[in-house]
């Protein structure tokens, strides 16, 4: 459970949280261009579905379990510096969102994180990225047509691309892939370079 506290609002009742007395039940939330952050931004938590856009600050190092999941969002930024380690899973499916550009920090990408994301063209990762994992369906059913493997990649795991049907070339920097099952099935790689 979590509770949002608009800024400026008082509490005069001890128990106005109850049954949740202890303070470890509460989690202080503040809201910050379209999204719903947890203490000092280091969590996003979920974002405000009447936004359409959503500028992720430096600050947040996780993006958690179906934080925009069915949103109304169609373009995500990170601001520059991004200290963004992990997207948790489901984190983004079904957005209708284009283009992403991951900060080089990020080094894990959940179960499912941008499943169903259909207009999904272009997943722009450095090569130098610290990414060292993509979980199983991450992009499935995606319309990803180029994709960079960069050199600290270790797991791209089952179905991770799967259906991905426009999928034609993939920009490998990594010498230690361990590549999960049907990982690429129905896409139409035409190189690896």
């Amino acid at each position: 459970y979590f509770f949002i506290i608009k800024e400026g609002y008082q509490i005069n009742h001890p128990f106005v949280f109850y049954p949740y007395t202890k303070i470890r039940d509460i989690k202080m939330v503040s809201y910050l261009n379209g999204g719903y952050y947890s203490y000092f931004e280091k969590d996003l938590l979920l974002c405000d579905f009447s936004a359409h856009a959503l500028n992720i600050p430096k600050e947040t190092q996780e993006i958690k379990e179906e934080a925009l999941r069915f949103s109304n969002i169609t373009n995500v930024y990170f601001e520059t510096d991004s200290q963004l380690k992990i997207i948790n899973k489901l984190a983004f499916e079904s957005l209708a969102i284009e283009e992403i550009s991951l900060p080089n920090s990020l080094t894990f990408i959940g179960k499912s994180a941008f499943m169903n994301c259909t207009k999904l063209r272009k997943v722009n990762i450095n090569k130098t990225s610290h990414l060292k994992t993509i979980k199983s369906s991450a992009f499935e059913y995606t319309s990803i047509e180029t994709i960079v493997f960069p050199s600290n990649l270790e797991e791209i795991g089952p179905f991770a691309f799967y259906k991905c049907k426009k999928l034609k070339n993939i920009v490998n920097y990594s010498n230690k892939i361990k590549i999960g099952e049907s990982s690429f099935a129905h896409s139409s790689i035409e190189m690896i370079k």
